[in-house]
């Protein structure tokens, strides 16, 4: 069986501006969300988050688009697909 896996990196300038949305997004989505972490830098003046995806592509990338939509969150992603 041929798996999809995507790798999203987040850097969010302004947590208590967009810890709600992101929030939102990821519980809306949280059937393609195996894993989330989140590490705060305040003395960077970010918050970085990785997550771990997998699920239909049209979901992964919905999510994805949707997170760099928000204002002050900067997203790259990667996939391997695992046959």
């Amino acid at each position: 069986m041929t798996q999809r896996w995507s790798f999203v990196g987040m850097v969010v300038k302004d947590r208590h501006e967009s810890a709600l949305r992101i929030q939102d997004l990821l519980t809306t989505y949280g059937d393609v969300v195996l894993g989330r972490l989140g590490v705060p830098l305040p003395e960077a003046g970010i918050s970085a988050i990785g997550l771990i995806l997998n699920g239909e592509q049209e979901r992964t990338a919905l999510l994805t688009e949707k997170l760099r939509e928000l204002d002050g969150v900067y997203v790259s992603t990667s996939s391997v697909i695992v046959e």
